[in-house]
């Protein structure tokens, strides 16, 4: 299936999805999300859309503890990301994308160890299936190797699509089945 073709099935997945289902899904993947990210000090995460596993309160959760957490802003005109830290007082902002990204960028390089990266869906093989903007795959092509790909989906997410030699691999993904 031509990744197009994919991304249109996946969002019929979900909008036939019934809410009880997505909430039970979604307490079992942020259970799992926590468990999973307790081990380490410092993450890049994202600003969930609709129709991703919402990391609002995981991100929340991971300040409270401790984990010092890193957040995107979209770079249009470089057509990149750059991460930002971000705590319990950061202040956010929709972006062109409506995105929400930190409205305010601290002046110091992101380094962490995990980065957990969203998807439209995913392969068998891991591999990742984005919205078609590119943004991730090129942050992830100029990632250290040592740094872990992380995904979190829902099972109706994981889908065969036409892969391609540049679409980035998850080293792990947090399924809910």
């Amino acid at each position: 299936m031509n990744k197009t073709d994919a991304r249109s099935e996946i969002k019929r997945r979900f909008s036939i999805l019934n809410h009880s289902e997505k909430e039970k899904e979604t307490k079992i993947l942020f259970s799992r999300a926590i468990e999973y990210f307790g081990k380490y000090n410092s993450i890049a995460s994202y600003a969930s859309l609709s129709d991703e596993f919402p990391t609002k309160e995981l991100n929340k959760l991971l300040i409270e503890k401790g984990t010092e957490v890193f957040l995107p802003r979209v770079n249009l005109l470089k057509k990149q990301l750059d991460f930002c830290p971000v705590d319990s007082a950061t202040d956010y902002k929709i972006n062109p994308l409506g995105i929400s990204e930190p409205e305010f960028i601290e002046e110091k390089k992101a380094s962490f160890e995990a980065i957990l990266i969203p998807m439209v869906g995913f392969s068998e093989s891991y591999k990742r299936l984005g919205r078609g903007g590119g943004f991730y795959d090129r942050y992830v092509e100029n990632l250290n190797k040592k740094i872990i790909k992380i995904g979190i989906a829902y099972k109706y997410q994981r889908i065969k699509f036409d892969e391609q030699e540049f679409d980035m691999k998850f080293d792990q993904i947090i399924v809910s089945d």
